[in-house]
């Protein structure tokens, strides 16, 4: 289990701050080099476009990170839980997670395409998916690998579950916690459902002492889906989200979820380089 972070509220929000400004500065750069399309390849624009906008925006994001935990006065296994003894266990795991994760994200990325067309929304392929079909060079190929299979998993699990999803735990639902035990609960024990009453007087000492875990579950995994900033992988992502939070919570060790996601892009990086159809994979994230 993942227990509570004290973080301090301002060493979030800067974290936070970097973060938003490295995505919008690599955005920026990257389609300043979508400038030069006219003079050189479109492909080769599409490519160094990716380069440039993915190495600034996960460079500022190891930066940030690094500040943020120097803010905090801690090390990344003191943050994350970060260890290696019983790794045996967390490979299991990440592996386990994986396994359910690629075929669970595939049927939904293919309903989410099928349903797209049916409301006549033209299904889009993110940029990733496009610059992988259209690099034939190996060395793009192997850049882009690296990407996907190593950094990004390594920086999206730190921000999103090292970081977003165990600050969103911390919140305290004291209004929902009130009105479970000073109106509901009452009116529970008035009609003589003592035991149903038993339950949400509990659910609401959790709910107001521990902050709401499903909250945090929830918010979390759908901005998760949100950033990749693609219609069609919203849900897919979000549930992929979900899973790999769910392992952080059950093992406590942030090595589970990077291993589960990292075999998860690179199951559907191979894919992807395979399969001609943009419904029969879901993009590496």
């Amino acid at each position: 289990m993942v227990s509570e972070k004290p973080w301090k509220p301002e060493a979030v929000a800067l974290l936070l701050g970097g973060i938003f400004l490295s995505l919008s500065l690599g955005a920026l750069l990257g389609g300043i080099v979508g400038r030069f399309e006219n003079s050189i390849p479109r492909a080769q624009v599409e490519f160094y476009g990716t380069v440039v906008s993915t190495v600034v925006f996960q460079l500022g994001s190891l930066v940030c990170i690094g500040v943020f935990l120097r803010m905090q006065r801690l090390s990344l296994g003191e943050a994350f839980g970060i260890r290696f003894g019983g790794l045996g266990w967390v490979l299991l795991w990440g592996v386990g997670t994986a396994v359910v994760a690629v075929p669970v994200t595939l049927a939904l990325n293919r309903l989410m395409f099928h349903l797209l067309e049916a409301i006549q929304v033209q299904p889009v392929q993110q940029t990733t998916v496009t610059v992988l079909r259209t690099s034939i060079s190996l060395g793009h190929q192997v850049y882009l690998a690296v990407v996907t299979v190593i950094l990004a998993p390594v920086i999206e699990e730190l921000l999103f579950r090292g970081v977003l999803y165990s600050s969103l735990k911390q919140i305290r639902l004291t209004g929902v916690a009130r009105w479970l035990r000073k109106a509901l609960y009452p009116r529970l024990v008035w009609r003589g459902h003592r035991r149903l009453a038993a339950r949400v007087r509990a659910a609401s000492h959790r709910i107001g002492t521990r902050g709401s875990v499903l909250l945090a579950l929830v918010m979390s995994s759908v901005l998760f889906g949100i950033i990749h900033l693609n219609l069609m992988t919203l849900v897919p992502l979000t549930v992929l989200a979900m899973l790999l939070a769910i392992l952080y919570e059950r093992t406590g060790n942030l090595l589970a979820p990077i291993i589960a996601h990292s075999l998860f892009n690179l199951v559907n990086f191979v894919a992807l380089l395979l399969q001609t159809r943009s419904d029969m994979v879901v993009p590496p994230v």
